[in-house]
Parts: C-alpha cells; sequence; structure tokens
C-alpha cells in the first residue's frame, strides 16, 4: 500500500506483506517507442505493470505467451540471451529506445523479481 503525498507515493510496512501481480495494459506511462523486454527482438505492443508502476514492455508474441503460460513465461528469460538480442536490435534501430529507458526498465524489473522471490521465500517459510 502507497500513501499518495502531492506527487510522492511513500512506502508503507505493508508494501514487502503482499505480492504485486501484473496485468496486461496497452497504456505507456512515458508514450515513447519501447522494446520487448521479454525476448528483447521486437517492437513492444503492451506492457505488464503492478498498479503502480510499468515492469516489462512486451511484444505481440510475448504477450500471447502470457495471456497463455502466465508467470512461467517469464521464467523462460535468459539474461545472456536479453541482452544478445538487445544489442542486436540496437544496432539495427539506433534510434528505436533511448538506452537510459532500457537500464531503467531492467532495474525495475530486477526490484519486481527480488521483492517477489523474497515473498515466495516468507510464503515458504510459513507452511
Amino acid at each position: 500500500m502507497k500513501i499518495r503525498i502531492g506527487l510522492i507515493f511513500m512506502k508503507t510496512p505493508f508494501d514487502d506483506l503482499f505480492p504485486e501481480p501484473l496485468f496486461e495494459s496497452p497504456y505507456f506511462a512515458h508514450g515513447t517507442r519501447r522494446i520487448c523486454l521479454v525476448c528483447g527482438s521486437a517492437k513492444a505492443e503492451t506492457t505488464l505493470r503492478t498498479v503502480t508502476t510499468e515492469i516489462f514492455p512486451i511484444c505481440g508474441n510475448c504477450s500471447f505467451n502470457w495471456n497463455f503460460y502466465s508467470y512461467d513465461s517469464l521464467k523462460k528469460i535468459k539474461p545472456k540471451q536479453l541482452m544478445w538480442n538487445l544489442a542486436k536490435f540496437k544496432l539495427l534501430h539506433p534510434f528505436y529506445d533511448n538506452p537510459i529507458t532500457i537500464y531503467k526498465s531492467l532495474k525495475r524489473i530486477k526490484r519486481w523479481s527480488t521483492k517477489m522471490a523474497a515473498y515466495m521465500k516468507r510464503r515458504k517459510n510459513e507452511s
């Protein structure tokens, strides 16, 4: 739960107790063209987001996989292959997506996955 004060969201003690589920949305918060961060080789059409933040921009093919396989499709992401695909895509489309935006998106993915791993570990220890 985040408390909004003006334009700033403050973290509360309940934030770490509950999972942050993802849902698919066609809305892009930044209004820019994005690269799919699941396969790294296509232009993003939709985004996987939590209630407050955009986490994964995804292409049409990865969107189908998300709708069919759900979170298991995210477990198939290989970091080295993703970086290689992103580098190839950026060589072919140098002005498509800003490298700083890609870096920030990868940081959000890391933060979300770390939080979800801690939640699953805590849930496993409780049962």
